[in-house]
C-alpha cells in the first residue's frame, strides 16, 4: 500500500510507456530510474499489470520485474508532475545500450543476447 501526504485536489498526472530496453528494467537501469523519480519532490508510482509501487524506491521498481515491451504506467502528483513523468517515459522509451552497460563493466555479448558481466582487470 502506498502512503500518500499530499492534497486531495492535486490531480494525478499518468502516462503509459512500454520498456524498449532488451534486458528491461534488471538493477542498473532501475537505479537510474530512480534517481529520475528521486529529483521529484511529489508522488510518483510505477504500474505494471495492477500492482502500483514507489518509483522513487529501487526495491520497489525492481519488483515489478518489467521486461522487455512490459507496459509501464507512470503516475505523478505534484508540481513538476508533467515533468517528471515526460524524463521516465523517455527514459523507457530508449535502449539502454552502452551508457548503462559500460558504466557497470557490463556489455551486450552480441545483438541477440543480453547483457553479460566483464570482471575488470
Amino acid at each position: 500500500m502506498i502512503m500518500e501526504e499530499m492534497n486531495e485536489d492535486q490531480t494525478w498526472v499518468r502516462a503509459t510507456a512500454i520498456v524498449h530496453d532488451k534486458s528491461g528494467l534488471c538493477t542498473r537501469p532501475s537505479n537510474m530510474l530512480v534517481k529520475i523519480a528521486r529529483k521529484f519532490s511529489g508522488v510518483a508510482l510505477l504500474e505494471k499489470a495492477g500492482e502500483k509501487l514507489n518509483a522513487k524506491s529501487l526495491q520497489g521498481v525492481l519488483m515489478l520485474a518489467a521486461g522487455p515491451n512490459s507496459e509501464v504506467i507512470i503516475h505523478a502528483r505534484g508540481a513538476g508532475a508533467e515533468s517528471v513523468i515526460a524524463e521516465i517515459v523517455t527514459f523507457l522509451s530508449k535502449d539502454f545500450g552502452p551508457e548503462v552497460w559500460n558504466a557497470t563493466n557490463c556489455r551486450y555479448a552480441d545483438e541477440d543476447e543480453k547483457p553479460i558481466f566483464i570482471p575488470a582487470a
